[in-house]
């Protein structure tokens, strides 16, 4: 019951800070930084208590608690093997800083992981979406 509680809180304080948003986005009035603000630390309390209340669900038991780490373990592995396969040499730094673009080496070397990170995590997806129909098939 405190659980169904807080998700609808959470929910509630979403909705008011995406209308608080949405209501001053291009406002001349100078008391809508404050409202601004006011969304923010409503954003700020609502992911605070998501991670507070998740944490004291995830060591609520020890099988939470490995899923968890197999969970992070995981995407550990898929950070590792975007940055492995990512490479930084398929773009001319000279050509984009001529255009005014400020790129390092570094900064190419980070997309493209997270480029290969996106793809490995889209196969996953993929993948079990279609093990999960044949499994379904089968019974």
């Amino acid at each position: 019951m405190q659980q169904k509680v807080f998700n609808i809180g959470i929910v509630i304080l979403g909705v008011i800070c995406f209308v608080f948003w949405y209501l001053l986005l291009g406002s001349t009035d100078p008391y809508s930084d404050i409202l601004f603000y006011v969304s923010y630390i409503l954003l700020a309390i609502a992911v605070v208590g998501v991670a507070i209340f998740s944490l004291i669900n995830i060591f609520s038991s020890g099988e939470k608690i490995k899923r968890t780490l197999i969970g992070l373990g995981a995407l550990a592995v898929v950070v590792i093997l975007g940055f492995v396969f990512a490479s930084s040499g398929n773009i001319n730094v000279q050509d984009l800083s001529d255009q005014g673009i400020t790129v390092s080496e570094s900064t190419s070397k980070t997309v493209g992981a997270g480029l290969v990170m996106f793809y490995i995590l889209t196969a996953v997806a993929i993948l079990s979406m279609v093990f999960a129909g044949v499994k379904k098939l089968i019974k």
